[in-house]
């Protein structure tokens, strides 16, 4: 069974606390909660529609659609912007062809 460790505040000292994944997944479940990604994945989504909607000359738009020919070079992040919206689109569902 996966443990998650948790800090929470108990009087103002953080405490350390060692609850099963299945616990707090009927936590959130119990709350109406849905999963940290979800709620990410969501705002990143709006997010990528109000970009997708500017002109090519703001730089919001200027950073989601470049392109370089080369390979990453050493030390830079892995997960870009473009990678992160295609992760969201395949995680709800979404197609990433659409019309103009």
């Amino acid at each position: 069974m996966a443990n998650t460790l948790l800090y929470y505040a108990d009087g103002g000292v953080l405490r350390l606390a060692h609850i099963s994944y299945i616990a707090i997944v009927r936590r959130f479940h119990r709350l109406g909660l849905l999963d940290i990604d979800s709620y990410f994945y969501n705002r990143f989504l709006r997010w990528a529609g109000h970009v997708a909607r500017m002109p090519m000359s703001r730089a919001p738009r200027q950073s989601l659609t470049s392109w370089v020919a080369h390979s990453r070079p050493v030390g830079c992040p892995q997960m870009t912007r473009g990678r992160m919206l295609e992760n969201a689109l395949k995680r709800k569902g979404i197609s990433k062809e659409f019309d103009e």
